[in-house]
């Protein structure tokens, strides 16, 4: 593929498709926090890794 003869949103469409399968294919998952609730979010998340050493 000519990377240089496609139009811009195709390519843009493209990367974005790769990227959003990649996420789905390998579990990730996202969450959206609260500003105000990150670093308790964040307390939690850690003290739970921890544990599982």
């Amino acid at each position: 593929m000519n990377v240089l003869s496609i139009e811009d949103e195709e390519f843009q469409e493209m990367v974005r498709v790769k990227l959003l399968g990649n996420m789905v294919n390998n579990g990730a998952t996202q969450r959206v926090v609260d500003v105000n609730e990150l670093e308790s979010f964040l307390a939690v998340k850690m003290l739970k890794l921890i544990k599982r050493l």
